[in-house]
This record gives C-alpha cells, sequence and structure tokens, in this order.
C-alpha cells in the first residue's frame, strides 16, 4: 500500500500531466493545414483513430487522477466534460483554416466512452 504524501504526488503528476496532454491536443488540433508537413498531412489519413485514441487516453486521464468513489457519476462527468470540450475544440478550428466536423466529435466521444465503459477503481 502506498502511504498518503506518496499517493498524493502522484495524483497531483497526474492531474498536471492530464493539463499538459489537453494542451498538447487543443494545440495539435489548431495546426492550420498549410503549416503541416507531408508526414504531418500523412498521419492525418488516421484521422478518425487518432481521434478515438487522444480522447481514450484523455478520459483514462482525468479518471485515474481523481480519487471519487462514486465511479459512476465520476464516469458520466467526464464524459460531459470531455464531450462539451471536444466540441469547443472541433468550433474554433474553423479559425484556422481546419475543417470542425461532427464526425471528428463523434469520434472523440466514442473513444471517451469506449475507456469509461472498461475502466475500473482500484479500492
Amino acid at each position: 500500500m502506498i502511504d498518503k504524501s506518496k499517493q498524493d504526488k502522484i495524483t497531483i503528476n497526474l492531474r498536471w500531466l492530464t493539463i499538459a496532454f489537453a494542451i498538447a491536443l487543443v494545440i495539435a488540433t489548431h495546426i492550420p493545414k498549410k503549416m503541416m508537413t507531408e508526414s504531418m498531412l500523412t498521419i492525418i489519413t488516421w484521422d478518425k483513430l487518432l481521434h478515438m485514441g487522444a480522447y481514450a487516453i484523455l478520459a483514462w486521464l482525468i479518471f485515474v487522477s481523481f480519487a471519487i468513489t462514486d465511479v459512476f457519476k465520476l464516469k458520466i462527468s467526464i464524459l460531459f466534460a470531455l464531450a462539451i470540450f471536444g466540441a469547443i475544440d472541433e468550433y474554433t478550428q474553423q479559425f484556422v483554416n481546419r475543417s470542425p466536423g461532427i464526425d471528428d466529435w463523434s469520434a472523440d466521444f466514442i473513444g471517451a466512452a469506449s475507456v469509461l465503459v472498461f475502466i475500473r477503481k482500484k479500492h
């Protein structure tokens, strides 16, 4: 068993990692296409899988960062928050000459939901 102070440090580090990942995700989704290299444009062909994977990771990071015992409420809160985050992310892409889409938002939502269905808290 990990002592409380060590667990608190782990939790704080996980929260900072979550914030950094979310910021990196927003930056990556707002790079104008005209500024992308050929290899970056090639990666975009896997666009929906990248959306699902990124939001699955973000959902997992948020989930493990909070010591809330009501797991169902935590999962619903994460899913709701990431649905809004994804919608804002998609909406703001139009301002940097990217193409926002409901299909991308759906992939974000599916990625977050899929990890939340299977993840469990250890007691």
